[in-house]
C-alpha cells in the first residue's frame, strides 16, 4: 500500500505587523514614492531661482 505524498510545507505567516508590511512591500515590486524633504525642496527652488537670475531669465 502506497501513501500519497504530502503537500510541501510552508512557513507560517509572521505575526509581526512590520514583517507583514515588509513582505507585502517586497512582493509588490514597487519601491514606493520618494519624497524630497521640505528643506531640500526649498533649497533646490532657491538655487534654481538664483541660476535663472544670473542668466537673466528672471525678468
Amino acid at each position: 500500500m502506497k501513501t500519497r505524498p504530502s503537500a510541501p510545507q510552508t512557513a507560517p505567516a509572521p505575526r509581526n505587523h512590520v514583517a507583514l508590511a515588509l513582505a507585502a512591500r517586497a512582493g509588490s515590486g514597487a519601491a514606493g514614492r520618494h519624497q524630497r524633504a521640505t528643506g531640500a525642496q526649498r533649497r533646490a527652488d532657491r538655487v534654481a531661482l538664483q541660476q535663472a537670475l544670473r542668466r537673466g531669465d528672471g525678468h
